[in-house]
């Protein structure tokens, strides 16, 4: 199994040139988005996000990378409040890898219970809101923090967090802070030997998941960058499941719509957790007559809609009704 080199790419850096790090193994720019109810120090005036997130989303697909988004709550914030303004903020179909990460490291004079409810609620409505667009959260978090502040009133951490992927930042190498290295070569001197610990599970006879992602330095300085970078490892096989899979179809390309049909392949295979299955294409005011699991395989193809460039639909004999093909722009082969 191999770990894939990943860049923390926060609004504080620059990066300006990316061939270095495509040379050094970079697959992966992880985004900020911004934080609480409001974008980065560097966001645009009129609230409609972070520029240097877009700019760092666009120039990392332009360099091959594949993309996702962070983005921190505050607890002290109204989770509705914050919630409105991520979906004002967020759209996933500019993301490359299916898992939106929460950013829990503010205390911000909360109590540890207070703390649970705002991310908990928040986690539960995300999940809510973009369950059928190829969307689920996961938690951007020390080890040592969450188990020190994610405790209820009874001293107890919510069993929902079993259910969720966690990033974890453990930052082992203390000594590459703000350190100027002259090559990406150099930083292989300083690879991890091993893997970061898993959070302790919530309750007795409940298990976490396995870690996936783990920032393993506080940001050094190295070529191709303006400022200090975190570096993360993503281990290959987590990627393999959660990274989006499917022909683009360019949403400035319509006429690319007119050989979809011809791409789809007779089975799918759901994407996300409790897909919805309709009685029609489309959402809007359309009956939901039940959902899928993530995996499940549909047979039995018997009608395609092409309703826009990220809205194909198809109807299959096995669920009896129709399911969206496309999260993000993407029509899935599997």
């Amino acid at each position: 199994m191999t770990n894939i080199l990943a860049i923390d790419d926060w609004a504080g850096n620059e990066i300006t040139d990316y061939a270095p790090l495509v040379a050094a193994g970079v697959q992966v720019s992880i985004n900020r988005l911004g934080q609480g109810d409001a974008y980065n120090n560097t966001g645009e005036a009129n609230g409609t996000g972070d520029y240097k997130y877009k700019q760092h989303m666009d120039d990392a697909h332009k360099a091959g990378f594949l993309n996702d988004t962070y983005w921190a709550i505050s607890p002290e914030l109204p989770w509705q409040r914050q919630l409105d303004w991520v979906i004002k903020n967020y759209n996933p179909v500019n993301d490359d890898i299916d898992t939106f990460w929460v950013d829990d490291e503010l205390i911000n004079g909360c109590k540890p219970a207070t703390i649970v409810n705002t991310v908990g609620n928040f986690i539960g409505a995300f999940q809510q809101y973009y369950h059928d667009k190829q969307c689920n959260p996961g938690i951007y978090t020390a080890r040592s923090w969450w188990m020190s502040y994610m405790r209820d009133a009874n001293d107890l951490m919510p069993l929902w967090q079993s259910d969720l992927e966690f990033w974890l930042a453990q930052y082992p190498r203390r000594d590459l802070i703000y350190k100027q290295l002259p090559s990406w070569d150099a930083l292989k001197a300083y690879y991890p030997s091993g893997w970061t610990a898993a959070i302790d599970p919530p309750r007795v006879g409940r298990t976490m998941k396995e870690v996936g992602l783990w920032q393993w330095s506080g940001g050094p300085i190295l070529p191709g960058i303006k400022g200090a970078i975190d570096i993360n490892w993503i281990k290959s096989d987590w990627l393999a499941k959660h990274t989006k899979t499917g022909v683009v179809i360019p949403p400035d390309d319509p006429g690319e719509e007119e050989n979809i049909v011809d791409q789809l392949a007779v089975t799918y295979t759901a994407q996300t957790y409790n897909q919805i299955v309709r009685d029609a294409p489309g959402t809007t005011g359309i009956n939901k007559i039940g959902t899928l699991t993530k995996g499940q395989v549909l047979t039995g193809l018997q009608d395609v809609r092409i309703l826009s460039y990220n809205s194909v639909w198809g109807k299959f004999a096995s669920v009896g009704g129709w399911v969206a093909f496309v999260h993000g722009g993407t029509v899935y082969l599997k």
